[in-house]
């Protein structure tokens, strides 16, 4: 693993852990994005702009689920330019009353400032995890 993977691999763990350990939206949460980053949530049906709103409380309600913690994490990092990068990963959450749900998650990183933060992240849930059913007169997949 390169010293650019390393990196990136802890500052996702950094981030994860922050969403774990945190009862709401704090300023360590935060700072790991980018100053435009985007994030469209699994829980939420809006592309949320950093430091709006909606990009505030999804993060409040999120790291409020109780007994939060991540299980089992796969990560897939790739370079796209020299100061872009890509984690295409697997997190398998669990919360109280859940067993396990796995989340695919983007986390697109751009060096800003020296450093490379979170530009764009984007979740959600397997489509495995759910049954899809056609129609009988449906044509076939």
């Amino acid at each position: 693993m390169n010293s650019i993977n390393r990196l990136l691999t802890n500052k996702t763990n950094i981030w994860l852990s922050l969403v774990v350990n945190s009862t709401n939206c704090n300023k360590k949460l935060i700072e790991q994005f980018s100053k435009n980053a985007l994030l469209w949530g699994t829980f939420s049906d809006k592309l949320s702009v950093k430091n709006s709103d909606e990009f505030n409380e999804y993060f409040n309600k999120f790291s409020k689920f109780p007994n939060l913690e991540v299980i089992n994490k796969e990560y897939n990092i790739s370079k796209i330019t020299d100061d872009v990068y890509v984690n295409n990963a697997y997190i398998q959450w669990k919360w109280l009353y859940r067993s396990s749900t796995t989340f695919r998650m983007t986390f697109i990183y751009k060096l800003e400032d020296l450093d490379y933060k979170i530009h764009q992240l984007h979740s959600s849930i397997l489509p495995s995890l759910f049954s899809f059913r056609c129609p009988s007169n449906s044509p076939e997949w």
